[in-house]
């Protein structure tokens, strides 16, 4: 997740709801290391957001502040 704006999010819901912009499933229940928890990979219809729920959640973009994307209430860890 090498994006100018990468945030980690806290909550306990889905990835999905915790943006404020719709997202297309990229990879579902996908292990990248063996025994770890499946991982689950978002990304938005324009490809410029990516989503990753693994077991927090985690969104980055190249161009948009993490801010713009996150859904209200969602209490968010800015990394850079």
């Amino acid at each position: 997740m090498s994006s100018r704006s990468l945030a980690a999010l806290d909550m306990d819901r889905p990835p999905v709801e915790a943006v404020a912009i719709p997202l297309e499933p990229l990879w579902l229940d996908g292990y990248c290391v063996f025994g770890e928890p499946p991982h689950q990979f978002f990304v938005s219809p324009d490809w410029d957001v990516l989503v990753m729920g693994w077991p927090d959640v985690w969104i980055g973009s190249p161009s948009r502040e993490v801010s713009e994307l996150v859904a209200p209430g969602i209490k968010v860890g800015v990394l850079h």
